[in-house]
C-alpha cells in the first residue's frame, strides 16, 4: 500500500512497519475525523491457511474484547481478498525500547505491570489466552497508558492443542555479546516450549518472565540456542532478584516466583489476583518511598521454595494485611451491598459522579437479581430514608458487608473510574479494580463496572443479565454524559436550580438518542419531583408522558413501570402506583425490592393479604433481610397476630444484631400484651446499640406511666437531644413536667407542642393525632374554646386505632368534656384498648371513678392491642 491509496473508507497515510503476521499502516477514517492504525495481512500469505486463520482469529480475540489496556478495536473487514484490522493509532514506543533505553524505575516498572496484569485478567475472562506475552508486544504512550497489543498468536482456550511450537514459533531471533539467543521463545511457558496444551496460566508465566526483566534488566531463562533455552525455561531457577537489586521489596520476589512455577497449577490461578497484589505492593510502599529502597537484607537462596521461608515474606501493604500466600483479603461469607457516593474530587464534578454511582448501583442491582439471594443490594434510597449515611452505620444497621466506593478523575480526554469494596467495620479495602477509558468511549461505563466487580466479588455476569444491561444502553457517546450529570442533580431535590439543570441535561440526552429508555426514566423522576416541590399539575402530566416513553421503549425492563409507580405516588392514586409495581415485580421475579415495596403500598392501602404474600416472595428471595421481617412485623400487628410479630422481630435482631429496630419492635409488642419488664429491657437492649429516639421515648413513657414523672422527664429531654422537633416527646415531656410537680418548666414545653402542631397542621390540616395532642395541650394553657374545635375535628377524622381513639378520649376530658371524653373511650375499649392504658394515665383519673367508665371497664376482660409503625 502507498500514501494515498485506500483500504475500504480509510485512507493510507504512511506505513508503520511490518511484523510476521501483517503489515501496519497509520490511516485516517474521515468518517470519525481521526487517524487510526490497519493491520493487513499481506498478499504473499493470503493463500497461507495456517497464516490466514491465525489472523482471523487475533481478529475474533481482540473484537472480543474492550478493556483500557488492550489495544481498542474499531473495525475489520476484507481489502482485495485480504483481512484487516482497524485499531486505535497509539503514539510512542514498545516495552521493549523503553527497557532498552534504560529510563524506568522501579516503581514505574510495577505500575507497567500492574497494567499488563490487568489487562490479561480482562482476555483470560473471555477465554482468551494471547500466547505471545513479551516486551515487543506491550506499548507505552505518549501519556503513560500501557497497552497489550498482537493477538495473532492468541487461542480461544478451548484445551486443545496449541499449533505453536519450539521448531516452528514466528520469530526474530537475534545474539547478544554473550552469545545467548533472545526473541519468542524466551517468554515461553514450560508446558507451550512441550508443545502441550496451554490455558491462561501460560500468559501468566510470560508476564513472570517479563516482570524479571523489568525488574532485573535481564531475562530469567537464557541459552546459546534453542535446546539449551528450552531446557533452562524447564529446568532452571533464575537468579533471586534480591541478589539483582536489593532495592526491591520482598514481596516482589514473591510474586515473580510464583509465576514462574513450572508447573501450571503452582501460578497465581488468576492475572486478576497478579495484579491486585502489585497493586497493593505500590500502595504499600508508596507512602514510604517512591523508589521502592528497603532496608539491606540477606540474599536469598539460589533455589526458590514454596514453604516457609517464601510465606514469611512480609507483604504488609496499605490497607492490606500480612497474608501467607500473597493473596488479596477474603470476601464475607455472605455479600450484602451498598454502594457509596462517588468522590469527584471538586464540587463541579461531584453529580457527575454521583450518577455514576446510580449506574454502577443499577447494574448491581441486575446482578442482584441473577445471584439469587446470593448477592443482596443496599439501595442508596432506603439507606437514606433511614438516616444512614456513612459506610459504617450501613454496615451496623443494615448488615452491609462491603461497601463500594468510587473516585471518578475526568482529564481533558480522558475519564479514569476507581472502585474499592471496602469492609465498613474496619475500612479495609477488600479489592480495587480501575477503568481508563477514552472519554470517547465513555459509553464502556455502562458495562464495564459491572463485569469489574462482578471479578471481583467472585461472581460472573450471565447472558440474560448481559442482555438486559445492554437493552439499557446507549450507542450515543453524546447522550450518556450528560444522563449521568442529571441522574446526579435528581439526588439534589432541595435546590430548585439543580433540579432545573436535570431537566435541561436528561433532555438534551433524549433528544440525542431518542431510544435511551434510562434518560427517559429519569426524565420522568425529574418532572416528578419538579411536581412535589411546585405543585405543578403540569409538571405531573409530563411525568407521565416520559414514564410510558420509557415502557414503551423497553417494555420487557422494570424501568418505566418503577416511573410510573412513582408518578403515580407523586399524585396520590395508590391503585395505579400498585399496578405499576406489580408490573415491574412480574418482569423481574427474582427482585426482592420490587417485592418488598409492593407488599409496602398494598400495606398502606390496607389490603394485608396482598402485602403479606408479596413480603413472603421477598424473604423468600432474600431469607435474611432484617428490613422484609420488619416490614412483616408490622403488618403482623396490624393484623393482630402480635406473637407472630414477636417472632419476626426476633428474627429481625438475630439478622443484624448492630441494628436496634428489631429490639424496639419486640419492645413495643411486649408493652402491649402487658410485659412491662421485658418491654424496658428490649429498649434498653437497643440503646446499648444507639441512642435513639423510639427507646427513649418509650422508656420515658413506661416511667410516666408508672408515676416516675422526673425519671421519665431526662428520659424525654434525652430523646429532643436527638429531635428537637418530635412533636409527641414534647407533649410527654409537658406532661411529665407537670405533673412532676414543676408547672413553671411544663408551661414553655406546653407552649413547643402548639407551635410545633401548628406547624403541622399547615402542612396536613386534618392529621388526628397532632389534632388530639395540640388540642389537649390548649386545654392545660387555658384555651378551651380553641381546643375543643381541634379535638372536634380529630373527632371527624376515620380512626380506627384504639390507641388513637384514647388520646381522643383524653383530649376531651382535658378540656372539660367528660361526655365526648365518655363516647371516646368506650369507643376505644370496645375496639381493643388495655384498661390498662386508660388506668395509667393520670390525666383520665377522674374519668376513672366515672360509673359510666367502671361499667364499660369490667366488660373488657382480655386485651386485644395493636401498634402502629415506629
Amino acid at each position: 500500500m502507498i500514501p494515498g491509496s485506500a483500504i475500504s473508507r480509510y485512507e493510507v497515510v504512511a506505513r508503520i512497519g511490518t511484523g510476521g503476521m501483517g503489515e501496519v499502516y497509520r490511516a485516517r477514517d474521515p468518517g470519525l475525523g481521526r487517524d487510526v492504525a490497519i493491520k493487513i495481512l499481506p498478499a504473499r500469505f493470503r493463500d497461507e491457511p495456517g497464516r490466514l486463520s491465525r489472523f482471523e482469529q487475533e481478529v475474533r480475540a481482540v473484537g472480543a474484547l474492550d478493556h483500557p489496556n488492550i489495544l481498542a478495536v474499531h473495525d475489520v473487514g476484507l481489502h482485495l481478498d485480504c483481512p484487516y484490522l482497524v485499531s486505535e493509532l497509539l503514539e510512542g514506543s514498545s516495552l521493549e525500547e523503553r527497557m532498552a533505553a534504560g529510563d524506568l524505575t522501579a516503581r514505574r516498572s510495577l505500575e507497567i505491570a500492574v497494567a499488563v496484569a490487568e489487562g490479561l485478567a480482562a482476555a483470560h475472562e473471555r477465554g482468551i489466552v494471547h500466547r505471545d506475552i513479551k516486551p515487543g508486544n506491550v506499548f507505552i504512550t505518549a501519556d503513560g497508558h500501557v497497552k497489550i497489543l498482537d493477538f495473532g498468536v492468541a487461542k480461544l482456550a478451548s484445551g486443545s492443542r496449541p499449533e505453536l511450537d519450539v521448531g516452528s514459533v514466528d520469530t526474530a531471533v537475534t545474539a547478544t555479546q554473550s552469545g545467548a539467543l533472545v526473541g519468542t521463545p524466551a517468554y515461553m511457558s514450560p508446558e507451550q516450549v512441550r508443545g502441550e496444551p496451554v490455558d491462561h496460566r501460560t500468559d501468566i508465566f510470560s508476564f513472570g518472565v517479563v516482570l524479571y526483566e523489568l525488574l532485573a534488566r535481564r531475562r530469567p531463562f537464557r541459552g546459546n540456542n534453542l535446546v539449551q533455552l528450552a531446557a533452562s525455561i524447564q529446568g532452571s531457577d533464575p537468579e533471586p532478584l534480591s541478589g539483582l537489586d536489593e532495592r526491591l521489596p520482598p514481596a516482589v520476589e514473591g510474586v515473580v516466583r510464583r509465576c514462574l512455577e513450572k508447573r501450571p497449577d503452582e501460578r497465581f490461578s488468576s492475572a486478576h489476583d497478579v495484579a491486585l497484589i502489585l497493586r497493593s505492593i505500590l500502595e504499600g510502599t508508596s507512602q514510604s518511598s517512591p523508589t521502592l529502597t528497603l532496608p539491606r537484607r540477606r540474599k536469598a537462596s539460589p533455589r526458590w521454595l514454596l514453604g516457609a521461608a517464601a510465606v514469611l515474606a512480609a507483604l504488609v501493604v496499605g490497607a492490606f494485611a500480612v497474608h501467607p500466600l500473597f493473596l488479596p483479603p477474603a470476601m464475607p461469607d455472605t455479600l450484602h451491598l451498598t454502594v457509596m457516593p462517588f468522590d469527584a474530587g471538586s464540587p463541579s464534578r461531584g453529580p457527575f459522579a454521583i450518577g455514576v454511582a446510580e449506574s454502577v448501583e443499577r447494574a448491581l442491582a441486575l446482578l442482584e437479581e441473577q445471584a439469587g439471594g446470593g448477592l443482596q443490594l443496599l439501595p442508596q434510597d432506603t439507606a437514606e430514608s433511614w438516616g444512614r449515611s456513612t459506610l459504617e452505620e450501613r454496615g451496623r444497621f443494615f448488615n452491609v458487608t462491603v461497601g463500594v466506593r468510587g473516585r471518578v478523575e475526568l482529564g481533558s480526554d480522558r475519564i479514569r473510574l476507581t472502585l474499592d469494596l471496602v469492609e465498613p467495620e474496619t475500612g479495609r479495602t477488600l479489592r480495587t479494580v480501575t477503568l481508563d477509558r477514552d472519554l470517547l468511549d465513555i459509553a464502556a461505563l455502562q458495562h464495564e463496572p459491572l463485569d469489574a466487580l462482578a471479578d471481583a466479588l467472585g461472581l460472573a455476569v450471565d447472558d440474560a443479565t448481559r442482555t438486559r444491561l445492554d437493552a439499557r444502553s446507549t450507542n450515543v457517546v453524546a447522550a450518556y454524559e450528560p444522563y449521568l450529570h442529571g441522574l446526579g442533580l435528581l439526588r439534589s431535590v432541595d435546590d430548585p436550580h439543580d433540579r432545573a439543570r436535570a431537566a435541561s441535561l436528561l433532555a438534551d440526552s433524549t433528544e440525542r438518542d431518542p431510544f435511551f429508555a434510562p434518560a427517559a426514566a429519569a426524565r420522568a423522576d425529574a418532572s416528578r419531583l419538579q411536581f412535589l416541590a411546585t405543585g405543578d399539575e403540569a409538571a405531573l402530566d409530563e411525568a407521565r408522558r416520559w414514564a410510558a416513553r420509557a415502557a414503551e421503549l423497553l417494555p420487557g425492563d422494570t424501568l418505566g413501570y418503577e416511573a410510573m409507580a412513582g408518578v403515580a405516588k407523586a399524585a396520590g392514586d395508590t391503585a395505579a402506583e400498585i399496578e405499576a409495581l406489580e408490573r415491574a415485580a412480574g418482569l423481574a421475579p427474582d427482585s426482592a425490592e420490587l417485592h418488598r415495596r409492593v407488599g409496602r403500598c398494598r400495606a398502606l392501602a390496607g389490603d394485608s393479604d396482598g402485602a403479606l404474600a408479596a413480603y413472603e416472595r421477598a424473604l423468600f428471595l432474600e431469607p435474611d433481610s432484617w428490613l422484609t421481617m420488619y416490614r412483616l412485623g408490622q403488618l403482623e400487628i396490624a393484623r393482630g397476630e402480635l406473637y407472630a410479630a414477636a417472632g419476626r422481630f426476633r428474627t429481625a435482631m438475630a439478622a443484624a444484631p448492630s441494628n436496634p429496630i428489631g429490639a424496639n419492635g419486640l419492645g413495643g409488642i411486649l408493652y402491649f400484651l402487658g410485659r412491662r419488664d421485658q418491654a424496658r429491657a428490649a429498649f434498653q437492649q437497643s440503646l446499648e446499640i444507639e441512642p435513639n429516639l423510639f427507646a427513649l421515648s418509650n422508656l420515658g413513657t413506661l416511667e410516666f406511666e408508672e408515676g416516675r414523672f422526673g425519671t421519665a422527664a431526662q428520659y424525654f429531654r434525652k430523646a429532643l437531644e436527638l429531635d428537637e422537633d418530635d412533636l409527641q416527646t414534647w407533649a410527654y415531656l409537658a406532661a411529665s413536667l407537670d405533673y412532676g410537680g414543676k408547672p413553671e418548666q411544663a408551661e414553655p414545653a406546653y407552649r413547643r407542642v402548639v407551635e410545633l402542631g401548628t406547624e403541622a397542621l399547615a402542612k396536613n390540616p386534618d392529621n388526628p393525632v397532632v389534632l388530639a395532642s395540640v388540642a389537649g395541650t390548649l386545654g392545660k394553657l387555658g384555651d378551651v374554646p380553641r381546643g375543643v374545635e381541634l379535638a372536634e375535628r380529630a373527632a371527624r377524622q376515620p380512626v380506627d386505632d384504639p390507641v388513637l381513639m384514647g388520646s381522643i378520649a383524653e383530649s376531651f376530658e382535658e378540656l372539660g368534656e367528660r361526655g365526648r371524653a365518655m363516647e371516646w373511650i368506650t369507643a376505644a375499649l370496645e375496639g381493643g384498648l388495655d384498661p390498662a392504658w386508660v388506668e395509667r394515665r393520670p390525666s383520665l383519673q377522674d374519668l376513672r371513678a366515672d360509673p359510666r367508665y367502671t361499667a364499660v371497664a369490667a366488660s373488657r376482660s382480655e386485651p386485644a392491642p395493636g401498634l402502629g409503625e415506629e
